[in-house]
């Protein structure tokens, strides 16, 4: 990534990956900078995509994480497209360069695997979310 908004001043970033709005991966927190360098394979089986969504967040010490930069991609675009290194242009600013292999295969061919979906307004009973305790 390159010339992601430094408002916060320095930056702890990671990319969070997402399809049609569901998060599928993300990347180890960079600390301390404002031009992260992952170098990381995440490899997806989505069916019935149809937008990849790249957001990149500042890992705050208290939740929750501010919005840096983001790009929605969308699927059709990539499909028969041969693998591909790109700069894509993020929203408010900066850009990011992914290298990009879509395979297209058949859906008894991907493997098993679940995912953990988080309940909006779910809070656990023995944890507090997003409280913060202060000393008066």
């Amino acid at each position: 990534s390159s010339g992601i908004n430094a408002e916060y001043g320095i930056l702890d970033p990671y990319l969070r990956v997402c399809v049609d709005g569901e998060v599928l991966a993300k990347t180890a927190t960079k600390p301390k900078t404002t031009s992260p360098v992952w170098n990381e394979i995440l490899t997806l089986y989505i069916l019935h995509g149809e937008k990849l969504g790249l957001t990149i967040f500042h890992k705050a010490l208290v939740p929750p994480d501010p919005f840096i930069a983001h790009i929605d991609i969308d699927l059709k675009e990539l499909t028969g497209m041969p693998p591909n290194e790109l700069w894509l242009p993020m929203e408010p600013g900066g850009s990011l360069h992914v290298y990009l292999d879509l395979v297209v295969g058949e859906e008894k061919n991907y493997p098993a695997k679940s995912f953990k979906i988080r309940q909006l307004g779910g809070f656990n009973q023995h944890q507090r979310r997003g409280a913060v305790r202060r000393r008066i």
